[in-house]
């Protein structure tokens, strides 16, 4: 009887033949599919990786530099998604010489060490003339200001400090040689605000700041400020200066950044507008994400677009695989009612039906699977779940189909009508 069952079904194929290689198709394409996706997937990853997303700190009131307190560069930093950044200020300060040397001259100064000059010239640098100030930087690294930059190969350093240092907060400074200072020596700046709509000329804020010079250079540079000399030292040095927040009201006069990784953008932009830097009056951030944005966007809009063509091709393939193997079953209820007459019951006629169609589906899949595995490289990047759902919709349509088929009477299965 199994025998004659088989015979029946050899007599069908063309048939057979045509759900075997719609089988292999639809095994070999939605196998090689994923490939698709993850191209797209990696190379959306690949964008993120090599587009680097920058952002500023701007005056919001007009075009000078911005006085940022120094907490609201600190909460950016805290948010954990800054990579690389760079910041520094500025005040200007003059070297105490010519006017200890004037202090010298008044009455009761002539025998005054230098140190004890020092201590009377703070008690009456409101009031002495100091003349032309250069600028002193404070700067987070080597990196911060353009100046340095250009003059950092041609600084002689003390021995044990370089530019690593100027990232630090040791009270150390880099000066122009014309200062006329040693390398070890202690500078006492006279620390100066001038041009500050809050202060007079005459009632500018001056203190006397303690460095030591790690650092000097020869090349005359102009930086910033034109004909003003520059010096350096770290940020935060200048930061923690006694007096600096009381007498200067310390700012950070620029703020620069780069994300430390650019999925990050919404939320960061989300923790900007929660430190009000999207609409103060004062200071606001801004965020260069054009060229990200740019080329992510059509990236991510073709990502969606391949999951929503995979997703239909799955239902696609899911009903005409069921169709087809249910067509094909329910076109054979005529051998269904001569095998029931000859005695096979309706359970074996179903699961002689259903080994057909595994036979079939396991034809197909062997020829699909492998032709997907040349294309897509190999085993490894293989969804090994799709033949498995191939199998299950083909199948069950195959089993709905073999039960409809098998159930009933022999001659109402001849009478019945398709």
């Amino acid at each position: 009887m199994r025998t004659l069952h088989w015979k029946m079904n050899l007599r069908r194929g063309k048939s057979n033949l045509l759900t075997a290689l719609l089988v292999a198709l639809s095994a070999a394409f939605l196998m090689i599919y994923p490939g698709f996706i993850a191209g797209a997937e990696a190379e959306l990853d690949a964008a993120y990786d090599q587009i680097e997303v920058t952002g500023w700190l701007i005056n919001a009131a007009g075009y000078d530099d911005p006085m940022i307190p120094p907490q609201t560069c600190d909460a950016i930093l805290e948010t954990g998604m800054i990579g690389r950044w760079f910041a520094y200020s500025y005040v200007h300060f003059n070297l105490p010489d010519e006017a200890l040397e004037k202090l010298a001259e008044d009455p009761g100064y002539e025998d005054m060490s230098r140190e004890e000059l020092l201590a009377a010239l703070e008690l009456r640098l409101s009031d002495i003339g100091l003349g032309t100030a250069d600028v002193l930087f404070g700067v987070s690294g080597a990196d911060a200001e353009v100046t340095l930059q250009r003059l950092k190969g041609s600084i002689v350093w003390l021995e044990g400090y370089s530019l690593a240092d100027l990232a630090g907060d040791e009270a150390i400074c880099v000066l122009p040689e014309e200062s006329g200072l040693a390398l070890g020596e202690e500078a006492a700046l006279i620390l100066r605000v001038l041009n500050e709509d809050s202060f007079t000329e005459r009632g500018e804020p001056r203190m006397i700041a303690r460095f030591k010079v790690v650092g000097l250079y020869g090349i005359p540079m102009g930086g910033n400020f034109t004909d003003a000399a520059v010096a350096y030292c770290p940020l935060e040095a200048m930061r923690q200066t006694p007096g600096a927040d009381e007498r200067f009201q310390f700012a950070i006069r620029s703020f620069s950044f780069a994300l430390r990784n650019s999925r990050d953008v919404p939320a960061f932009k989300e923790a900007l507008i929660g430190l009000a830097l999207d609409r103060n009056e004062t200071v606001r951030a801004a965020i260069d994400d054009r060229i990200l944005q740019g080329t992510v966007a059509p990236i991510e809009k073709n990502i969606a677009l391949l999951y929503g063509v995979q997703t239909l091709l799955y239902a696609l393939v899911t009903g005409a695989g069921f169709l087809t193997c249910f067509l094909f079953t329910r076109a054979r209820k005529p051998e269904f009612a001569v095998m029931r007459m000859l005695g096979q019951s309706p359970l074996s006629l179903m699961l002689g039906a259903l080994a057909e169609q595994a036979a079939l589906c396991a034809l197909g899949l062997g020829i699909g699977t492998p032709l997907a595995l040349l294309v897509s490289g190999g085993p490894s990047t293989a969804d090994w779940r799709i033949p498995a759902l191939i199998a299950a919709c083909y199948l069950a349509g195959a089993a709905t189909a073999a039960l409809l088929g098998a159930h009933g009477k022999p001659l109402t299965l001849l009478r019945r009508r398709e």
